[in-house]
C-alpha cells in the first residue's frame, strides 16, 4: 500500500509555494508586523484567483471541494511562507457552512468565501482567554429580540474579516445541548473589537466585546457542541500542519547558515555537535508530517477516534515546532534573535501556533481524560 502523496497533490503544493513566494515573500511577512490589516486584505485575491480560499468549498458553490489531505500540504505551505492570512479559519468557517448550514447559507457565504469576496475569521478563545472552549457569549432574549452578550478573545484578523464564527451559549432553550454557532458580521451593533498583544506580529489578535448585538435566528448553524468540537479539531490539525512548514523552512535556511558561516578557518556546519542538533531537528520535523499525515486521513475518513489523533499530531508539532525554531536561533549564535535576521520570525509564528487551540500540555491533558476518564474535556 503507498501512503505518499500523488503527483496531483505534489503539483498542489508546487503551486502553493510557487504563488507564496511570489505574493507573500519574506518582506511582505516584515511588513505586516506594521500594517497587518493591509498586508492580509491585499492577500486575499491573489489567494482566492488561484483557488486556495474554496478548496474546502463545494464545485456546486464555486469551489473545489478538495479534502483534507489535500489541504494539508497547503497549510504547509502557508507556514513555510509565514502567510499573514488567517488561511485556517477560512478553511474551518467553509466547512462548518458546508457541513451545517442552510442551503441559503450555503449560496449566501460559501462562494464568497471561494471568490474571495469576504475574509472569514473564528472567535477561537473563551472568555477567560486560557482555555478555547464554547463559553463567554450568551445568547439572551430581550423585549422579543434575540441578542448576544459577552466577550470571546484570540479572534484572528477581525479587523478585516467581515463575517466571524462565534460559538454562543443559549439561555432562551430548553435543550439540552445549550450550544449554538453563529455567523455574526463584525461591524454590527454593539460588538466591539479591541487589539490584542501578540508574539507574532503577523497575525494580529483581537478580544470581541458582545453589548447586546442583535441576532436573526437565521444567523445560526443547525449543530450545537458537536460542531464546535469539529471546529477546534480542524483547527487543531490545519495549524499542526503550519508547523511542520514552519520548522522545516527554519531547519533549512539554518543547514544553508552553517554551511557557509565560518569559524576556526572552516565551515560551522562540519562541527559534529551542530550536525548532531540538525539532524535531532530533522527528525523531529518528519515524524510531525508523518503525525500530521495520519490526523489528516483520519480527518477525512471521519473515523471516531480522529479528535485524538488530531490532538496527538498538535501536541507533537506544538513540542517540535517551537524545539526546532529554538535550535535555529541557536545556531545561528547572536544574530539569529535579531530583528535584521529572519528566523526569529519562524521562532514567533511558531510559538503563536503552539500555544492557538491549546498547546502540546494542554493537548495531552486532554488526551488523557479521554484514554483514561473515558471523558472529553
Amino acid at each position: 500500500m503507498n501512503f505518499d502523496f500523488t503527483k496531483e497533490q505534489y503539483l498542489l503544493k508546487q503551486s502553493a509555494d510557487d504563488l507564496l513566494e511570489r505574493e507573500a515573500p519574506i518582506a511582505k511577512v516584515r511588513e505586516a508586523y506594521e500594517q497587518p490589516d493591509s498586508v492580509a486584505a491585499a492577500l486575499r485575491a491573489p489567494l482566492a484567483q488561484q483557488g486556495f480560499l474554496g478548496l474546502r468549498v463545494p464545485e456546486a458553490y464555486d469551489g473545489s471541494g478538495l479534502n483534507f489531505l489535500d489541504m494539508a500540504l497547503v497549510f504547509e505551505s502557508a507556514g513555510a511562507h509565514l502567510l499573514p492570512y488567517p488561511l485556517v479559519e477560512s478553511y474551518v468557517v467553509a466547512d462548518l457552512i458546508d457541513t451545517y448550514g442552510s442551503e441559503e447559507q450555503k449560496k449566501t457565504y460559501l462562494p464568497k468565501i471561494a471568490n474571495g469576496e469576504m475574509t472569514v475569521s473564528v472567535a477561537w478563545g473563551d472568555a477567560s482567554g486560557a482555555r478555547f472552549g464554547y463559553s463567554g457569549v450568551q445568547l439572551v432574549r430581550q423585549g422579543g429580540k434575540l441578542q448576544l452578550v459577552g466577550r470571546r478573545s484570540f479572534v484572528p484578523f477581525a479587523r478585516v474579516s467581515q463575517l466571524l464564527l462565534v460559538p454562543v451559549e443559549r439561555t432562551d432553550s430548553p435543550l439540552e445541548d445549550r450550544v449554538a454557532l453563529a455567523l455574526v458580521n463584525p461591524q454590527a451593533a454593539g460588538l466591539t473589537e479591541h487589539g490584542l498583544s501578540s508574539m507574532d506580529g503577523s497575525y494580529p489578535l483581537s478580544a470581541l466585546s458582545f453589548e447586546s448585538v442583535p441576532i436573526d435566528p437565521e444567523a445560526f448553524l443547525t449543530c450545537g457542541t458537536p460542531g464546535w468540537q469539529r471546529a477546534v479539531t480542524i483547527g487543531r490539525a490545519a495549524l499542526s500542519s503550519e508547523l511542520v512548514g514552519v520548522a522545516e523552512k527554519a531547519l533549512a535556511d539554518t543547514v544553508e547558515y552553517m554551511k557557509t558561516r565560518e569559524q576556526f578557518n572552516g565551515p560551522i556546519g562540519r562541527f559534529q555537535a551542530i550536525k548532531h542538533i540538525a539532524a535531532d531537528d530533522y527528525l523531529m520535523v518528519e515524524s510531525g508530517r508523518l503525525a500530521v499525515r495520519y490526523a489528516a486521513w483520519m480527518l477525512d475518513e471521519n473515523d471516531p477516534s480522529m479528535p485524538l489523533y488530531v490532538q496527538m499530531a498538535k501536541a507533537y508539532c506544538s513540542q517540535m515546532g517551537k524545539q526546532v525554531t529554538g535550535d535555529a536561533i541557536q545556531l545561528h549564535g547572536g544574530i539569529g534573535f535579531t530583528w535584521e535576521n529572519d528566523t526569529q520570525l519562524y521562532f514567533k509564528r511558531a510559538w503563536r501556533s503552539a500555544s492557538q487551540l491549546g498547546n502540546e500540555e494542554e493537548n495531552r491533558e486532554e488526551m488523557a481524560k479521554q484514554l483514561i476518564d473515558g471523558r472529553s474535556a
